[in-house]
């Protein structure tokens, strides 16, 4: 059974509105994920946090696993910047 992850789209949490990229909401809602959706009109890719507290982005293209580091801390820049790769 897959897990529907929760959504971030474009700068804010889908279904919670009041939570947007970069704010004190932001890095509450955070602490309590280790995985989310990103989602923007250019794509979408799976944000997941490793044991050392950084995150990746991962995708599937033509049937192979996409990864790309992104950082200790998610930005609204460096998410965009995580999909362009």
């Amino acid at each position: 059974m897959k897990i529907k992850l929760p959504i971030v789209y474009y700068n804010w949490v889908r279904g919670q509105e009041d939570i947007v990229i970069g704010t004190p909401e932001w890095q509450e809602w955070l602490a309590t994920r280790k995985s989310f959706n990103y989602q923007d009109a250019s794509g979408s890719f799976t944000c997941k946090q490793r044991n050392n507290g950084s995150w990746i982005a991962q995708r599937t293209v033509h049937n192979r696993k996409r990864q790309v580091y992104i950082g200790t801390t998610l930005t609204l820049e460096n998410l965009q910047q995580a999909r362009q790769k």
